[in-house]
């Protein structure tokens, strides 16, 4: 079975992103990132599929009672290493 189903997988962002944010999250007790900026693309992929399996997001994360102000950038991609 492929790591990516090619018609409900949530790609880059929705099996890797979601469980560093969630260690984030824990550790500084954040609520989460003010603004997110991301951009992805289909490079390895191409059978029909419409996620991105190459992602970059910069997550900015306010000042709080629990943290300073700070930014998060995630890259990953999914791709077949063979060797």
């Amino acid at each position: 079975m492929e790591k990516l189903q090619r018609f409900s997988d949530t790609g880059v962002a929705g099996d890797l992103f979601v469980h560093l944010l969630s260690g984030i999250h824990l550790v500084t007790d954040s609520l989460g990132p003010k603004t997110i900026f991301a951009s992805g693309q289909l490079c390895y992929w191409k059978d029909g599929r419409d996620v991105p399996d190459v992602m970059t997001a910069v997550m900015q994360y306010p000042e709080s009672k629990e943290h300073p102000a700070f930014q998060v950038m995630f890259t990953g991609e999914f791709r077949q290493r063979t060797g």
